[in-house]
């Protein structure tokens, strides 16, 4: 073998080397959970919309509602404890079912903020995972792929008012039977278009605190219809056959400026783009061919 055919099988090989790398790179998934903070037992509908988190290695509950929200909180020496979220007082109207409840009514303490101990002397902030009341405190909490975290603000029963029943350890029984509104959180963070009416049903549905089943059901609905509507119309688009392209080393292994990154779009809230994800094998003998016929 001369020195034209060496020095060829070690650029193939480098350039192998480096696709394989990259490749590698850019299909590391990265994981994510969808946040909400509400008020329903206000009247006021969402603290915070629904949104798409990412978890970065070593995240806890704590990391990923400092990534959603402005909050305060404190050390109780079992680990943190929200107390507050940012906030606006809209002013309306208490649902009835929680009048009813409480003897008595106070007001905010701190302007700006929704606190603990803000309006009765049992309010606070609570936490669900998948709809289901948490067992751990939020800084023990580990965030799993696709956990649908909601925050949710009680002023009866230390929980009462949102469906937890106390009255097995002498406490409130359950005031409601929330419906389930993991999947619709879960959509409506996933939605493009929050201008659209879809999401606005969903807003709002997820900040009624007696929200039906029948409305969950539509808002579901409503938030998907627009998804398979565009399935539908992209599967009806004729193919075309797309233009030859000569495509350069530098094209496929990425910027010429620095070797070996792959110029991966990593977008917060629509996951990693993989602009090297259909180069494999035969890329690189391709590649390796022309080296050698150059070179003989």
């Amino acid at each position: 073998m001369n020195k034209k055919k060496i020095v060829a099988v070690f650029a193939a090989t480098a350039i192998a080397t480096t696709l394989s790398l990259g490749v590698s790179a850019q299909t590391e998934e990265q994981s994510y959970v969808y946040f909400i903070a509400e008020k329903s037992v206000l009247g006021q509908g969402l603290t915070v919309e629904p949104v798409k988190v990412p978890v970065n290695e070593g995240d806890k509950g704590i990391d990923i509602v400092k990534k959603a929200a402005e909050i305060e909180y404190s050390d109780t020496g079992y680990g943190p404890y929200i107390t507050a979220f940012k906030d606006t007082d809209t002013g309306a109207e208490v649902p009835k079912v929680i009048k009813d409840a409480c003897t008595s009514w106070g007001t905010r303490a701190k302007d700006g903020y929704l606190s603990a101990y803000d309006y009765t002397s049992e309010s606070g902030w609570s936490y669900f995972i998948n709809d289901e009341y948490a067992s751990v405190g939020i800084g023990d909490y580990v965030p799993v792929n696709g956990d649908v975290i909601r925050f949710s603000f009680t002023v009866y029963g230390y929980g009462a008012d949102l469906g937890v029943d106390n009255s097995s350890g002498g406490g409130a029984a359950a005031l409601v039977t929330p419906e389930s509104k993991a999947e619709l959180t879960h959509l409506a963070a996933d939605c493009e278009n929050k201008e659209s009416e879809e999401y606005k049903n969903a807003v709002a549905v997820l900040g009624n605190l007696t929200a039906t089943k029948d409305d969950v059901a539509k808002a579901v609905d409503g938030l998907k219809a627009p998804a398979e509507t565009t399935a539908e119309t992209e599967a009806t688009v004729p193919e075309t056959e797309a233009p030859e392209t000569e495509t350069s080393a530098t094209d496929v292994i990425g910027d010429s400026e620095n070797p070996g990154e792959s110029n991966a779009t990593d977008n917060t809230g629509t996951g990693v783009t993989l602009p090297l994800a259909g180069v494999g094998i035969s890329a690189v003998a391709l590649i390796g061919a022309y080296i050698l016929k150059r070179n003989k």
